[in-house]
C-alpha cells in the first residue's frame, strides 16, 4: 500500500472457526484483534490474513462496514472480529495469522474465544495477548511450557515474520535444568504463516515429568525473524492462560511484574521466572507487601516456579521486582493468576513480565459491560519516587461517548494502582463501552507499566469455564 512504512505487527490470530480436537477442549474457536494507533496523526491500517499453508487474504471488508484499509484517528482503536468477516474473502476453517500494516506506530492485542458458535454447554476459553513486531528476533524464549501439569497443556503457535519460507524449531528443557530433553522441528513454515504445536500429544518422556506432569521451558529459533504465543488450557475445566514468547531484546537482569494475588476474590498467582543467559545467578523477587522476599538459585537455562500462595505474609494484592543478583544474568518472566479449586470458579489468565518501564502506554482494549465484558487496568510505578497518571478514555460512537480524560494518584514506588471501567471515579462510561486508553506520567519524571484484566461476571455463573483474560500494555 503506497505510502505505508515498514512497521509491521505480527498477530498469532490462532484458530478462526476451527473445530479443535479434544485435547484443546473442544468447541469451535474464533477470535478477534484490536488495533491503537500510537502516532500523531490519522493511520491508514491494513491488514492481511496467512493462512497455514501460506495463503494470503486481504479482505476488502472488515465486518460491521469496516473497509480495508481503514483510516485510525490517533489514540482511538478499532476492534476486529474476526467471524464477521465475509466467508467469500476469508474461508472459515482455518487457523490464520495477521499482519498488520500502518503509516503511524500502531499495536494491537488479540482475543481468543470458543464461545461464538460452540454449543452453550461446552466450556468457554478465553486468551489475549498483544501482537509482535519484528525487530530480527531469531529466537523466542517461553518460560512457562507445561503437559498435563495439573491438567494444563500448552498449546504453541509459531509465527514466521518473513516473507519466505523458514524452518523453525523448538526446543524443551528438562523441568527445573538447562537440559534440552525434545527437539520439534525444524518445520519449513510458508512466508508469515503458523505453525500450531500441541504439546499434549508429544512424548517427553525425556524431560523428566513427575507425576504431577510437566512444567518446563522452552525456545523456539529459526534463521530469520520469528514470534510465538503459548496458549496453555486446562481442558476438564474451559481454563485458558495465554502470554506471548519473549525475544532476546527482553532478557534482562531486572523485571517487573505489577499485579499478583493472595485469595484477592479467590484469586492467586504464580511467577515462572527463566534465566536465559549465559550465566548463573541467584534470583529475588521482591513484593511490594510485607511478605518476605522470594528467591531461586538458576544456572543458566533453568527457570523456576514461585507460587504466592504458598508464601506466608501477603496482601490481597501487590506487584514485585525480579532482580537478578549478576548483573550480567538474563530472566524472562511469566505472571499467571486463576482462581481456587474452592470456589468452583474456574477462571484464569496469563501475562508478560515487564524489562523495562514508560512514561507513556497505550492500551488498545478497554470495555464496560460490553456484552457483559468489562476491564480493569493496573498501574505499578517503577521509578524511584511518588508519581500521578493521566489517562485518556477514546471516544466510542457506539454509545454516544465523546471520550474523557482523568488523573489518578499518587503512586509509590513499587506500588500499583488498579482503575475498574465499571466503577471509574474520574468517569461514568456509558453501558457498552469499548475503546482503547492512553496511560501517561504526569509528575513528576518516573516510570510505569500497566497490563488489562478482562473478565465477564455474567456469564462465569451463567455458562462454564473461563471468562478472564489479561494482556500487557504496550510502552509508546
Amino acid at each position: 500500500m503506497k505510502g505505508i512504512k515498514a512497521l509491521v505487527l505480527a498477530l498469532l490470530v490462532a484458530l478462526v472457526a476451527v473445530p479443535l480436537v479434544a485435547a484443546q477442549g473442544g468447541g469451535v474457536w474464533d477470535s478477534s484483534f484490536t488495533v491503537i494507533n500510537l502516532g500523531d496523526t490519522t493511520a491508514t491500517v491494513e491488514v492481511t490474513f496467512y493462512d497455514e499453508d501460506g495463503n494470503a487474504y486481504t479482505p476488502s471488508d472488515l465486518g460491521l462496514g469496516t473497509p480495508n484499509p481503514f483510516p485510525l484517528p490517533t489514540g482511538e482503536s478499532k476492534e476486529i472480529l474476526v467471524f464477521l468477516i465475509p466467508e467469500a474473502q476469508l474461508p472459515s476453517g482455518h487457523a490464520y495469522s495477521v499482519v498488520i500494516s500502518a503509516d503511524q506506530p500502531v499495536a494491537a492485542i488479540a482475543n481468543l474465544t470458543n464461545t461464538v458458535y460452540s454449543p452453550p454447554q461446552s466450556p468457554s476459553y478465553s486468551g489475549s495477548y498483544s501482537g509482535f513486531e519484528d525487530v530480527g528476533q531469531t529466537a523466542v524464549f517461553m518460560p512457562a511450557i507445561v503437559q498435563n501439569y495439573y491438567g494444563w497443556n500448552s498449546h504453541v503457535s509459531m509465527q514466521n515474520l518473513t516473507g519466505g519460507d523458514l524452518d523453525i524449531t523448538i526446543e524443551f528443557f528438562t523441568e527445573g535444568t538447562n537440559t534440552v530433553c525434545h527437539t520439534e522441528g525444524p518445520t519449513t513454515v510458508p512466508a508469515y504463516s503458523s505453525w500450531h504445536l500441541d504439546v499434549s500429544g508429544l512424548d517427553l518422556g525425556g524431560c523428566d515429568t513427575n507425576l504431577d506432569g510437566y512444567n518446563g521451558s522452552a525456545k523456539v529459533s529459526a534463521a530469520g525473524p520469528v514470534a510465538a504465543v503459548d496458549n496453555q488450557t486446562a481442558d476438564a475445566y474451559g481454563m485458558t492462560a495465554t502470554y506471548r514468547g519473549f525475544t532476546p531484546d527482553q532478557a534482562t537482569n531486572k523485571y517487573f511484574v505489577p499485579a499478583l494475588y493472595y485469595l484477592y476474590y479467590n484469586w492467586f498467582s504464580s511467577i515462572n521466572i527463566q534465566n536465559v543467559g549465559t550465566v548463573a545467578t541467584e534470583v529475588t523477587v521482591d513484593y511490594s507487601d510485607s511478605a518476605a522476599d522470594g528467591t531461586c538459585d538458576l544456572d543458566p537455562g533453568e527457570s523456576c516456579l514461585l507460587i504466592q500462595l504458598l508464601e506466608p505474609g501477603h496482601d490481597p494484592k501487590f506487584s514485585a521486582v525480579i532482580e537478578a543478583a549478576n548483573p550480567a544474568a538474563q530472566l524472562v518472566v511469566v505472571a499467571q493468576a486463576g482462581t481456587t479449586v474452592e470456589s468452583n470458579l474456574k477462571q484464569a489468565f496469563a501475562y508478560e513480565g515487564f524489562p523495562v518501564g514508560g512514561t507513556t502506554f497505550g492500551l488498545p482494549l478497554t470495555m464496560d459491560m460490553y456484552y457483559g465484558w468489562f476491564t480493569s487496568f493496573t498501574v505499578q510505578n517503577v521509578g524511584d519516587a511518588d508519581v500521578h497518571i493521566d489517562y485518556i478514555y477514546a471516544p466510542d460512537p457506539s454509545v454516544g461517548f465523546p471520550g474523557a480524560s482523568c488523573s489518578a494518584g499518587p503512586i509509590a514506588p513499587g506500588a500499583n494502582l488498579e482503575i475498574v471501567q465499571i466503577a471509574d471515579p474520574c468517569v461514568d462510561l456509558p453501558a457498552g463501552y469499548h475503546g482503547g486508553v492512553t496511560v501517561s506520567v504526569v509528575e513528576p519524571e518516573g516510570e510505569i507499566i500497566v497490563i488489562v484484566s478482562q473478565n465477564n461476571v455474567e456469564q462465569m455463573t451463567a455458562r462454564p469455564g473461563d471468562w478472564s483474560m489479561s494482556y500487557d500494555g504496550i510502552a509508546q
